[in-house]
């Protein structure tokens, strides 16, 4: 184990003292020299975990935009299909009325042509 040559005196809050106290080691010096000692074990593991973590924020925050964007695609092209319905059923209501319309003019010739039974008889 290292010298110890460093004497320090300090002053602390009641909690602070009774979290120190409360950890493991012989002592207040030693428990509080196990506590700083396993805080800057524990650092390089807390730092790496944040900088994983920030990474899978990104990652999530990209695939939401992506989502985002597909949602927003899809509504369109709801809206694009809701259009072409209705065209196609104004293009239907158009066309039967085109039929309607030829099956009259059709009537009218076939009526023009034929002999009308007034006088005489062929």
């Amino acid at each position: 184990m290292a010298r110890k040559e460093i004497a320090k005196s300090i002053r602390m809050t009641e909690e602070v003292f009774k979290y120190v106290e409360g950890f493991h080691g012989n002592g207040f010096n030693e428990k509080f020299e196990n506590l700083v000692l396993f805080c800057l074990k524990e650092e390089k593991s807390i730092l790496a975990r944040i900088k994983e973590q920030k990474k899978t924020e990104e990652s999530n925050q990209n695939r939401l935009k992506l989502y985002q964007k597909v949602l927003t695609d899809l509504g369109d092209i709801s809206l694009s299909v809701s259009y072409l319905l209705d065209v196609s059923k104004s293009a239907e209501v158009v066309a039967k009325g085109v039929q309607l319309k030829m099956r009259k003019e059709e009537e009218i010739e076939s009526a023009k042509e034929q002999p009308r039974g007034r006088g005489r008889n062929p």
